[in-house]
């Protein structure tokens, strides 16, 4: 599926045999289908392994008929799904090759579908498979799933719907504890306290260096049902050169935004308005003599995750829409992975039970060619025993990586290279 989904689209794209289409700024819109496809191919993945007791694959197919989920509303969600994500990635990409990839898919899938697939589930389940396929239809979905999926909600139909519309809404809630969109655990631009001692690797700075953080994400208005959320989040992320005599400030990021989130069972999504602007510090100019950029910029951001068994999948991207310098291209990709062991590894004193967790973080920007950052973590997590779930603190050790275009400040256009171990806190 890999293949099919990713790396031919890619050797397309990178061919651009057929030449793109001038989308401009529009092209982004393609975050919408290519969220709302890998959303739908998550939860049809956890459907299979939990409901049917096997997998996809023709060598370990499910063990029992699938009926849930998406597949209440139409038989195919997985190739629907699919067939949305290579919509997003020729909307993305700008490329006409890759429509017409998406459209043979289309014709070659419905010929598997009808040719061999269904004949092959009629003989395993039998008058099962019989009273679904006359019930649920083949490709066009009910109007439901439609609009779950459209909107990359898919996973709303985790319960039944007359069950999510029993609780009757309350006031909005000023000044919510916790988040509807859980933080990301390696994204390096998370607002958070932190702090870590790196070992760093760039064309500007190979030293030893302290990379400290201050910011949090605070609710300030939790709607009805508590499905939607609007928030204030800030930060601050400096790095010092610990092999200075006075360990000289490096560079300051400053950001600050307003997110709106939503969450519904398993899905969650975050779009988000922020400022950011950086500046070096005075030694790290007197010292290096850098060249100097006026890094400011306004982007919003739209992700989508969804939460399945102890995994976490996201995936969005950003526009820039005001920026300087005026030349940076606006496009910005970013997608991760996120596991948290659900049992203790250990328990330490009053802090609490510690569970491993463990994330991948990866962001590609349109300014470096759609070159890709890898930002890795894994740790333990502690979580002080105390009354109201949200409302419990955080606090973990983690070990962390970082391979590809620098994450903060005005060093954008260089390299970077880490590895170091973090003490990182949630309030």
């Amino acid at each position: 599926m890999g293949s099919v989904l990713v790396y031919i689209p890619y050797l397309l794209a990178a061919g651009g045999a057929t030449g793109g289409w001038p989308f401009g700024a529009w092209r982004y819109l393609g975050l919408l289908p290519l969220g709302a496809g890998l959303a739908g191919i998550a939860w049809c993945l956890r459907d299979f392994a939990v409901v049917g007791r096997g997998t996809p694959a023709p060598f370990d197919p499910p063990r029992e008929l699938v009926a849930t989920g998406l597949y209440r509303w139409v038989r195919n969600p997985m190739y629907l799904s699919a067939l949305l994500l290579l919509v997003g990635e020729a909307t993305l990409l700008a490329a006409r090759v890759l429509f017409l990839y998406a459209a043979g898919f289309a014709v070659v899938t419905h010929l598997f579908v009808v040719l061999y697939e269904e004949p092959t589930l009629r003989r395993t389940f039998g008058e099962s498979y019989d009273r679904y396929r006359a019930t649920v239809p083949r490709w066009i979905p009910r109007r439901p799933a439609l609009l779950a999926v459209a909107l990359g909600l898919g996973a709303l139909g985790a319960s039944p719907l007359s069950a999510q519309a029993v609780a009757s809404p309350g006031p909005p809630q000023p000044l919510p504890q916790g988040q509807l969109f859980a933080p990301l655990i390696a994204d390096p631009k998370q607002p958070h306290f932190f702090a870590a001692w790196l070992w760093v690797t760039s064309p500007l700075v190979t030293s030893q260096v302290a990379s400290v953080g201050l910011g949090e994400d605070i609710g300030l208005v939790r709607g009805p049902r508590s499905h939607w959320q609007l928030s204030v989040a800030a930060g601050v992320f400096s790095q010092f050169n610990e092999e200075t005599p006075s360990n000289d400030l490096i560079n300051t990021d400053f950001v600050i935004g307003f997110p709106v989130t939503y969450r519904r069972d398993a899905v969650s999504a975050r779009a988000r308005i922020y400022h950011q602007s950086s500046h070096l510090g005075d030694e790290f100019i007197l010292n290096n003599n850098p060249t100097r950029v006026n890094l400011s910029f306004e982007a919003l951001e739209l992700l989508g995750a969804f939460d399945f068994g102890d995994f976490r999948a996201y995936g969005g991207g950003e526009y820039l829409i005001r920026h300087e310098p005026s030349d940076l291209k606006p496009g910005l990709l970013h997608a991760g992975l996120e596991y948290r062991l659900p049992t203790r590894v250990v328990r330490f004193g009053r802090l609490g039970d510690g569970r491993l967790i463990a994330a991948l973080d990866a962001k590609s920007s349109q300014e470096r060619a759609w070159q890709t950052g890898w930002s890795v973590r894994a740790g333990i997590e502690f979580q002080p025993n105390s009354t109201g779930a949200e409302a419990r603190r955080r606090l973990s050790v983690q070990l962390q990586a970082y391979d590809g275009p620098a994450p903060y400040g005005q060093f954008y256009l260089e390299n970077v290279k880490s590895v170091g171990l973090g003490l990182h806190f949630s309030l």
